[in-house]
């Protein structure tokens, strides 16, 4: 009869052979494959990387220029297809300038939860409005972009309307 102290050492050999030939040969799980996946799309999300990526737009205030970064929507790019258009905006709430279209814009409303200083957004299929102070809402948007610096907006928007001019960059 073996030895036990060789027994238990044969064990724990052939034990950890299992494990580091068992795992290397091993496919990929999903988690691996999941992470692997996310982070591919946050790779290729990020615009500086893509080549597809969708156009930046600047909006002009007086002087002001302002660079928004936009999502990759219906809306968006029916949008851009009308630039370079100047508006008229309007002042509502203390915390936004909005502007009825001419036309409708193709929807994808949902509830925000929380407007950040600097979102564009459409509101309905026609109304589209940009935000220049943080708060809660329960209203439904369709989220068009966001000013990618928004430090002065609320100073050049101003009070009561005010003309703003949407360009591709």
């Amino acid at each position: 009869m073996k030895n036990p102290k060789q027994v238990d050492f044969i064990f724990a050999f052939a034990f950890c052979a299992v494990l580091l030939f068992g795992c290397t040969n091993s496919p990929p799980s999903n988690d691996a494959g999941l992470v692997a996946e996310t982070d591919q799309m946050l790779t290729e999300s990020s615009p500086q990387e893509r080549d597809d990526a969708m156009p930046m737009v600047t909006i002009q205030v007086g002087n002001t220029r302002y660079a928004v970064s936009l999502n990759d929507n219906a809306t968006t790019q029916a949008l851009t297809q009308k630039l370079p258009m100047t508006l008229k905006m309007d002042e509502l709430n203390g915390n936004e300038k909005f502007h009825y279209l001419l036309e409708t814009l193709p929807t994808d409303s949902q509830r925000v939860g929380r407007i950040k200083a600097g979102d564009v957004m459409l509101y309905g299929s026609d109304c589209l409005v940009i935000f220049y102070k943080d708060f809660s809402t329960s209203y439904s948007y369709t989220p068009i972009g966001r000013i990618e610096d928004p430090s002065g907006l609320a100073q050049a928007l101003g009070r009561g309307s005010v003309e703003v001019t949407f360009s591709n960059r």
